[in-house]
């Protein structure tokens, strides 16, 4: 049988707005551009590993609504498979791109952050033996369903990327995930906010004490990776 990647996460539509810097309260500003762009967690992964040569298998919820159909739309002209079908409506991502190229979001969570539980179900007919998982879905109270799937396949080689919500997500879940021993992917920032620690090395040295398995820490456009014995 075909070994697959589940990417579980989220396809969403992004709508970027360029200004000239963010707003003050009752400030009235003009914006120079906007764009309605296809993201998300799962279809950015999932889209650079079928770029590799990967067979990915794309587990992400499309709704209705104006941005349910245009994710439909943008995953069909990636020819990317669609599992998932929700009857509830698909929320929006607002990227505010100040002339700095600086980021600020504000996100309505729709069908695409929700999960169902018998949907996991599909996921034994295939495959899978890796599965890469984003922090921002586990928030949701649906989070629990791919926490117990996990759990119930502790063989699954796991990649974890929270995001910069790691903080915001309950000492159970993640605990479960470290004591899955996923591999975890985040950036600088992230890593040292979490533990605390002042510096990059000391918070992958104590990521892996917890986890005892690969800790990829971003800085930039730079990679370090920690298998024991943090390296520059």
């Amino acid at each position: 049988m075909k070994q697959h990647i589940a990417f579980i996460g989220s396809s969403v539509a992004d709508v970027i707005i360029r200004i000239p810097h963010l707003p003050v309260r009752q400030e009235d500003i003009n914006i120079e551009s906007q764009q309605l762009s296809l993201g998300g967690c799962a279809f950015n992964a999932a889209w650079m590993c079928r770029l590799l040569g990967g067979d990915p298998l794309f587990f992400s919820p499309v709704g209705t609504g104006i941005y349910g159909d245009f994710v439909r739309r943008q995953l069909q002209e990636h020819r990317i498979d669609i599992l998932l079908e929700s009857k509830e409506e698909n929320g929006c991502c607002y990227c505010l791109v100040e002339s700095d190229g600086e980021r600020t979001f504000l996100s309505h969570h729709g069908a695409e952050y929700r999960f169902q539980k018998e949907w996991f179900s599909l996921l034994d007919s295939y495959g899978v033996d890796t599965v890469y998982v984003c922090g921002l879905k586990l928030e949701e109270k649906t989070g629990i369903y791919i926490l117990d799937y996990l759990q119930k396949h502790p063989q699954l080689t796991i990649y974890f990327a929270p995001g910069p919500r790691l903080s915001a997500l309950s000492q159970g879940c993640i605990e479960t995930l470290f004591n899955l021993h996923c591999i975890l992917h985040l950036n600088e920032e992230e890593a040292c906010s979490f533990t605390g620690c002042p510096t990059v090395q000391q918070a992958a040295e104590s990521l892996y004490e917890r986890i005892h398995n690969i800790v990829i820490i971003t800085l930039g456009s730079i990679y370090r990776f920690h298998t024991g014995r943090p390296y520059a």
